[in-house]
């Protein structure tokens, strides 16, 4: 959610967080097996959405510029969702410390791997890291 506001504005993130309902209403009943939403839950989704774009309308429009993250977002959410409600279903995060391990797990694993792609993008930040931990030690965690 923070990268998306980054990229765009809290108007565009207030309409796609309106938004993540529906796949995941589509998801839980593809993959869990959940019944449809009724027409009435998907008649106020639909309200929600709409007086969500109406609202950004009004103020500083959606911006595109961060539509990558945006999709991003909108895939993610769902199915981390999705996976969760899963979990908790068949008993494998039944506790909250499951629940925070899972979270943290997921988020720490994610961290290193996008803190690598963006920090070590380069040849030369490649080569810098290297040296550093060759000949570093425990310096090259500092700044």
């Amino acid at each position: 959610g923070n990268a998306v506001v980054k990229h765009t504005n809290v108007d565009t993130f207030i309409v796609m967080r309106s938004l993540l309902p529906i796949p995941c209403a589509l998801l839980e009943s593809c993959l869990l097996g959940e019944p449809h939403p009724r027409p009435a839950s998907w008649l106020g989704l639909g309200i929600l959405l709409l007086g969500a774009i109406l609202f950004a309308i009004a103020n500083r429009g959606i911006a595109v510029a961060g539509a990558s993250w945006g999709a991003l977002f909108l895939i993610m959410m769902p199915l981390s969702g999705v996976f969760m409600k899963r979990l908790i279903i068949t008993g494998g995060l039944s506790t909250t410390w499951g629940l925070v391990l899972y979270q943290n797990t997921l988020a720490g694993a994610f961290g290193i791997l996008a803190t690598a792609a963006i920090e070590l993008s380069s040849l030369a930040a490649l080569h810098d890291f290297y040296e550093r931990l060759a000949y570093g030690g425990a310096a090259v965690w500092g700044p």
